[in-house]
C-alpha cells in the first residue's frame, strides 16, 4: 500500500514544527506550504518545502492535488480576524477543486500564551468570534471529511478573576464536539488524518465532551 500523502500550510517553520516532526513520524508522504521558507533545517530533509499562502484557492489545489490530507494552521489574530474566514474558505474550494479526501483546519491559535489581562480578554472574544463564522461556514456548505480545531471560552475565574485556559481545545466535526488535549494537538491531528481510520474509529479516539 502506499504511504498517505499529506499536505500542511502554514506560515513558517517555527509555528508548524509539531506537524511537521508528527508527520515524519508518521511516514506520511509530506508536503509543506508556508510563506516563511528561511528557516529549514536537516530535521525536515524528508519533506518537500513549498512557498505559499492559504488565501488563493486555485494555489491551494494547485499545490495539493494528488494528496489524501490538507492539513491548515491558521491562527486569527484580533487586528485582522477575517483573514481567518477567507484562509478557511478559499482552504474548503482548494481542496475540493483538488479532489483531497480530507480537510482539517487548526484555528485555534496553539502559538500564542494566554495572558491575565481584560485587554487580552477583549482580543480573545474577537478570535472566538472569527472561529465561529469559519465553523458556521464548515457546517452549512462543505461536503468534504473535515475538522476544526478551535478554541474554548475563556471566563475569568470567579474566584480570583484569572483568565484560564484549561488543558484541552475543541475539535468539531460532522459527528459532533470533542475535547483534545492541547500538548498533543499535532499527533491527534494526524490520527484524523490517517486514511485508514473510520470517522466512527476517530470519534471514539478522542475525548468526549
Amino acid at each position: 500500500m502506499s504511504r498517505q500523502k499529506t499536505i500542511i500550510f502554514g506560515a513558517s517553520v517555527k509555528k508548524l514544527g509539531p506537524l511537521l516532526k508528527e508527520a515524519i513520524k508518521w511516514k506520511h508522504t509530506a508536503r509543506a506550504v508556508m510563506y516563511d521558507i528561511t528557516q529549514t533545517d536537516n530535521t525536515l530533509r524528508d519533506l518537500d518545502i513549498q512557498y505559499g499562502h492559504m488565501n488563493n484557492k486555485d494555489k491551494i489545489a494547485e499545490l495539493a492535488k494528488g494528496f489524501d490530507a490538507v492539513i491548515a494552521l491558521h491562527e486569527p489574530v484580533y487586528l485582522q480576524p477575517d483573514d481567518h474566514l477567507r484562509a478557511v474558505k478559499a482552504l474548503i474550494e482548494g481542496t475540493k477543486i483538488a479532489g483531497a479526501e480530507k480537510l482539517i483546519v487548526i484555528g485555534h491559535p496553539v502559538n500564542y500564551p494566554v495572558e491575565n489581562t481584560l485587554e487580552f480578554y477583549g482580543k480573545w472574544k474577537v478570535i472566538l468570534r472569527s472561529q465561529a463564522e469559519a465553523l458556521k461556514v464548515l457546517q452549512n456548505k462543505v461536503s468534504l471529511d473535515w475538522y476544526y480545531i478551535h478554541s474554548p471560552r475563556l471566563e475569568p475565574s470567579p474566584v480570583t478573576g484569572r483568565l484560564m485556559l484549561g488543558e484541552t481545545i475543541l475539535c468539531t466535526s460532522p459527528l459532533g464536539v470533542n475535547n483534545i488535549e492541547k500538548k498533543n494537538y499535532a499527533n491527534e491531528v494526524f490520527k484524523l488524518a490517517d486514511r485508514k481510520m473510520s470517522a466512527r474509529n476517530l470519534d471514539s479516539m478522542l475525548l468526549n465532551i
